[in-house]
């Protein structure tokens, strides 16, 4: 009997204790949640679970961060979810790349030792390669060990929301798992005038992009016309300089695929004054995607006449969405 009151008056000590360090955490405003914050209230998650390790460290955090959060309905649990998901997805990534980390081979790290002949070094000799191999094994273990319970947590995650009717969840469920009844239940909540965050009108509008271009066009406006302003930032030189491809430094910055979109909409459709609008507005972001240089090259060829009033209308555009006032109806020409 004393033993089960110990137990209870343990366990109303931790649930206390718990309550009062959420408690604490919640009350700091915007102030971020730490990493050792967030260790503290999972339950040695952060020893057991997806332990730290010398890279992957900030992607590792957030995950962290997040499940502290989600565990403690700190915030909304269907956004936080879906934050979850998409910070898994990176430090999966993250984690499979340190399993392809090759060591320095026994040999190579001590090439004055006859490491493939032990009896001839010395007991110190041999202890110090022995070392060596032991920790080899134990570093790439650890990073296996990660990558693995990553996966895991992120399937769980994944089973766990499926369903939700959270629209953000649902995008993740359609793109990711080819869950139909999601995209049905996004193309409903478009339909009835529901979905209103900028980065979904952008991901929805590429599935009636191939078989209804009107729809899609009208969702890339509408997303453009919700961008937050703090989005809307140019690339720089170095950037430039370092990426393979245009869309490879658009760091998440959806306005920059929004306007390559909108330039092969109209230029499929043989609308070049519109495409070159929308061609210019990237170049003014310091984005030199491939098409947009072809359309302008094309129209100071064939249409040198125009280009000066397009070139305004291009330069308000890219004001208006730095300002955060970009509206379509603004502009007749579109």
């Amino acid at each position: 009997m004393q033993n089960k009151k110990n137990t209870i008056l343990t366990g109303t000590i931790k649930a206390f204790t718990l309550a009062i360090f959420v408690t604490l955490v919640s009350g700091c405003g915007d102030e971020e949640i730490s990493l050792s914050q967030a260790c503290e209230g999972l339950n040695g998650f952060c020893e057991t679970g997806i332990t730290d390790d010398s890279n992957c460290k900030r992607e590792r955090q957030t995950v962290m961060v997040n499940a502290f959060k989600i565990e403690n309905k700190l915030e909304d649990v269907p956004a936080l979810q879906f934050n979850q998901l998409i910070a898994l997805e990176k430090l999966k990534s993250c984690t499979y790349k340190q399993t392809l980390v090759e060591y320095v081979p026994v040999e190579q790290k001590y090439p004055q030792l006859p490491v493939k002949s032990p009896e001839k070094m010395s007991e110190e000799d041999a202890f110090k390669v022995q070392r060596y191999r032991d920790s080899i094994l134990r570093r790439a273990r650890h990073k296996r060990e990660n990558y693995i319970n990553t996966s895991r947590y992120l399937t769980r995650l994944s089973e766990d929301t499926a369903g939700n009717g959270n629209p953000h969840l649902l995008y993740w469920h359609w793109s990711r798992n080819h869950d139909k009844d999601a995209l049905e239940r996004l193309r409903g909540m478009y339909a009835a005038g529901k979905l209103q965050d900028y980065d979904l009108l952008f991901y929805l509008s590429q599935d009636y992009s191939r078989t209804e271009p009107d729809i899609s066009r009208k969702m890339l406006f509408q997303s453009l016309e919700k961008y937050p302003r703090e989005q809307y930032t140019e690339k720089t030189e170095e950037s430039n300089r370092t990426a393979k491809y245009a869309a490879m430094n658009d760091d998440g910055r959806l306005h920059y695929e929004a306007l390559r979109h909108l330039i092969q909409l109209y230029f499929s459709e043989k609308n070049y004054q519109k495409s070159y609008v929308f061609a210019q507005v990237l170049h003014l972001n310091n984005d030199r995607s491939a098409d947009s240089d072809m359309i302008i090259s094309y129209m100071k060829k064939n249409h040198a006449q125009k280009l000066d009033e397009l070139d305004n209308i291009a330069d308000d555009i890219h004001e208006a969405l730095e300002s955060g006032t970009f509206k379509k109806s603004d502009y007749p020409i579109l």
